[in-house]
């Protein structure tokens, strides 16, 4: 047997996905129909006897948070801190409790995948102390609700609701938000309100609601079925409020789960507890590195919280490893299994291996990479073989791409499991799932009867969304009439710093699109949120009573930050060499007419070229002369 090498690997699976008969293995909920499917995105947890009333037809709300994740914790965290009153906050959410991801997913063994004294924000205005390097979804969901206490922002929530369209009113110099508030589970329980805002801030954070599978026959299955991301413990046994929960009824089950993400590496060893039988349905083996958590010593938080600025420095130091920004032999401050996936800058930007404008030198780029990332791939690769027993799960679950293709996993049981008798590996030879049956799944001619189907097949994810209108789900018109998606669709986006555009005045927003790539959504909230807080604040100080002040970057200003964004996208023209999954994203495939307009276009939706951390320094530089340079600022009254 001829034994391939990694590249000639990553080029067969390249292959098989790029024939025209391969399909996307999900989609968006449908609309209309496919009712069980629908079902799969409900909200498990909401009590809507406990939910305020909605927003007053009519009412003035100076500070419209849109997402109530930690990211727009922050945000309102962050406006309080700058003076504002929480009196001036509300914060909108479609779903029934805070904490945006960490309040839907619910499913045993759910822990955050990087350092949690890294990725937890305001730990040092809070005076928390994880209980471990990685804590659970558990523990995440009741540190929110201590940031939500501490800086008394429960009657800021409005839950159940959501955005359904923004128009700006050059009469009162505010935007007309219209909401859609759910008040009970059906059409009848709507409530439709309205109210005008000075300052709407989308947080919309990275992933929207669960997608299933799109398969054949799936909404034929006759046993339980639902998605990690609303997991069930009707069926499975056990609790939400359990990092480990028992889950005894499926004792005497068979359970499939499809799908090998981020997610199930985590659930997927829960599961092999309890399940008499388990089928874990596999299209692309995930890199699975070691996690080593551990318990927080207090001798160890001492030593780690001991300066003023911990946090961020040591956020800046992973960053510095990731992005190669690091001076040889510099401490690893986090020292785990992240920090040293160095070639990983493709996916996220950093000066080194340098930024390229040459499209002739992008091969050399993609060999530098490779290099870059030869010992752990190679390591992560020889770990598989190690732990999986047998040799042809072994070779099925061994990654072949680069560590920049796929978010890195991290466990210490889930190779493991797959060494017990009763766990089945089902691998479809990078094609998915692709019919199901009422008894079960059908892969290769050969039907697995299941019990119960679990999916793990991921979320429609915000992050190639064109801009936050479409990532919102809502329509924003701006002063001149026209949506933000006419304005970007005419020519390109162009914003300043990622969060504003000229022709939306006062609208902020946390995006994808000319800001940085990170590895944690938060450490990029962060630093937008300080950014953005920083302009509101400092236009604020320029009104008295009765006035309002607009906000809104010059054409030139956010044309000439376009146009770096712009000139750097070549940096990350190796991700495009990656087979189709969430990084590889539309937004950097060359469009199919290839034309220069439509390829600059496609060139400005991409991050900042050098990395977070010189993003992070491009903003405080910005920052520092307290002038707003590109920002127009009119103080004005309403004319009513």
């Amino acid at each position: 047997m001829t034994v391939k090498s990694p590249q000639d690997k990553f080029i067969s699976e390249a292959l098989k996905r790029k024939q025209p008969a391969w399909d996307a293995t999900s989609e968006p909920l449908p609309a209309e129909g496919y009712e069980r499917l629908r079902n799969l995105s409900q909200d498990l947890w909401i009590d809507y006897a406990s939910l305020a009333s909605p927003i007053q037809s009519g009412a003035d709300v100076k500070l419209l948070i849109i997402g109530a994740g930690m990211g727009g914790i922050l945000m309102a965290v962050r406006l309080i801190q700058a003076g504002f009153s929480t009196s001036d906050i509300r914060i909108v959410d479609a779903a029934g409790g805070p904490g945006g991801t960490w309040y839907y997913n619910r499913y045993p063994g759910l822990y955050c995948d990087t350092e949690s004294y890294v990725y937890l924000p305001l730990l040092e205005e809070t005076g928390y102390r994880p209980s471990q390097k990685y804590i659970s979804g558990v523990e995440i969901r009741g540190y929110i609700h201590q940031m939500i206490d501490k800086w008394n922002l429960k009657d800021s929530f409005m839950f159940a609701t959501t955005v359904q369209s923004m128009a700006w009113s050059e009469a009162t110099h505010t935007w007309k938000v219209d909401l859609k508030v759910q008040r009970g589970p059906t059409e009848q329980d709507i409530i439709s309100t309205s109210c005008n805002v000075e300052f709407p801030i989308a947080c919309l954070g990275r992933f929207r609601g669960a997608q299933p599978a799109q398969i054949q026959g799936l909404t034929d299955f006759g046993g339980s079925l639902f998605h990690t991301a609303r997991w069930d413990y009707t069926v499975t046994g056990g609790s939400p409020e359990e990092s480990a929960p028992e889950m005894e009824k499926l004792k005497d089950k068979t359970v499939g789960i499809i799908g090998t993400g981020a997610t199930a590496i985590q659930v997927v060893p829960e599961l092999a507890k309890y399940a008499k039988e388990l089928f874990v349905f596999q299209r692309t083996p995930s890199a699975v590195y070691a996690r080593n958590n551990r318990e927080t010593s207090p001798e160890e938080w001492s030593r780690i919280t001991k300066e003023e600025g911990w946090q961020e420095a040591r956020q800046d130091n992973m960053m510095g490893h990731l992005t190669n920004t690091l001076p040889p032999g510099a401490e690893d401050l986090v020292g785990d299994e992240w920090s040293n996936k160095k070639a990983y800058s493709a996916a996220i930007g950093g000066p080194q291996p340098k930024t390229i404008t040459d499209p002739e030198k992008v091969h050399d780029l993609y060999a530098d990479l490779l290099a870059l990332d030869a010992a752990a791939s190679s390591g992560v690769r020889g770990r598989v073989l190690e732990v999986v027993k047998d040799k042809v799960k072994a070779e099925q679950l061994t990654p072949w791409y680069p560590v920049w293709c796929k978010r890195p996993t991290f466990s210490d049981t889930y190779l493991q499991a797959f060494n017990e008798p009763h766990v089945h590996l089902v691998h479809t030879d990078g094609r998915g799932v692709r019919k199901a049956t009422e008894k079960g799944l059908v892969v290769g001619g050969i039907e697995y009867p299941l019990d119960v189907l679990i999916l793990s097949t991921g979320y429609e994810s915000r992050v190639s969304s064109l801009n936050v209108e479409s990532a919102g789900r809502f329509k924003v018109y701006g002063r001149s009439g026209r949506t933000m998606t006419d304005k970007f669709n005419a020519q390109g986006i162009t914003t300043l710093h990622g969060c504003c555009s000229n022709e939306f005045p006062n609208f902020f927003w946390i995006g994808a699109s000319q800001t940085a790539a990170p590895v944690s959504f938060m450490q990029l909230s962060e630093i937008m949120i300080q950014h953005i807080t920083y302009i509101i604040a400092e236009a604020n100080k320029r009104t008295t009573d009765g006035e309002k002040v607009l906000v809104e970057p010059s054409i030139q200003a956010e044309e000439e930050w376009s146009q770096k964004i712009e000139k750097g996208a070549l940096r990350f023209a190796v991700i495009t060499a990656c087979t189709e999954g969430k990084v590889n994203t539309a937004a950097l495939e060359v469009p199919p007419d290839g034309s220069a307009e439509e390829v600059k276009k496609r060139a400005r939706m991409c991050p900042w070229p050098n990395g977070i951390t010189d993003f992070k320094h491009e903003l405080k530089r910005w920052r520092a002369g307290d002038q707003l340079e590109g920002v127009t600022i009119n103080v004005v009254r309403p004319l009513y």
